[in-house]
């Protein structure tokens, strides 16, 4: 969905039913063609990806409250997720992060995270499950990894979790997001003029809606994924 003063921009656009125009009449997708109609599906490109190992909880075993200050974190278990608020400036160490319930959060204007070669894992074993929510104004800088079984893959969400909760990138942020967005369960909501940093990867989400002045921004180049290379950023519903 599409709608508000939002636009997706790809140099192709196919849906497998119909498009609708935004609400307001004028047309949200930006293409050389305007949408290609009545196209087969896709098939989830992640599909065959394994879910990461991982036991207990050495990364925290509660939920990671950063709100004040510098931190520099390493890979591992968060149990409880991870809470980036207030002015904390977070410094993540590559590697896989496992977020075993409450997700990620950052939420606030004066705080920021950076990392390059990491990937995280969204599940829920034990722990009450999180979206991934990024509003408020962060700094955020992400790029997955560039090797291994996980090349490309930036967000992994557990493929055996249901909910409605949707994963948010909100707010009028500007996030930097090098790496696919996997989400194949639960819903994707770019809303409130966020996203105008040209976005590289693909794209997996149950349902993917775009609002306000979101400008999701396909490609500037070759995209990566589940170790293999597209030559454009994809969403696959």
């Amino acid at each position: 969905m599409v709608n508000g003063q939002a636009h997706v921009t790809a140099p192709t656009i196919s849906v497998v039913g119909g498009y609708q125009s935004c609400m307001n009449g004028q047309n949200c997708f930006y293409s050389p063609d305007y949408p290609t109609t009545n196209q087969p599906s896709v098939a989830d490109p992640f599909a065959s990806l394994p879910a990461p190992t991982y036991s207990g909880c050495g990364g925290s075993s509660s939920t990671l409250q950063l709100s004040q200050g510098s931190y520099s974190i390493s890979a591992g278990v968060y149990c409880g997720g991870i809470v980036v608020s207030g002015n904390a400036q977070v410094t993540l160490g590559s590697g896989i992060y496992i977020l075993n319930g409450g997700g990620l959060t950052l939420n606030s204007a004066n705080a920021s995270i950076t990392g390059s070669n990491v990937m995280f894992y969204n599940t829920a074993n034990g722990y009450s499950y999180g979206p991934i929510l990024i509003s408020g104004q962060p700094t955020v800088n992400l790029s997955a990894p560039t090797s291994g079984v996980y090349s490309g893959i930036l967000f992994f969400q557990d493929r055996t979790l249901t909910s409605s909760n949707a994963n948010i990138i909100a707010g009028n942020t500007n996030p930097r997001l090098v790496g696919s967005l996997y989400f194949p369960t639960t819903p994707l909501l770019i809303t409130g003029g966020s996203a105008s940093t040209p976005f590289l990867g693909k794209v997996v989400a149950r349902t993917l809606t775009v609002n306000g002045g979101g400008l999701f921004v396909s490609l500037s180049g070759p995209a990566t994924g589940g170790g293999s290379a597209a030559k454009y950023a994809a969403l696959i519903q």
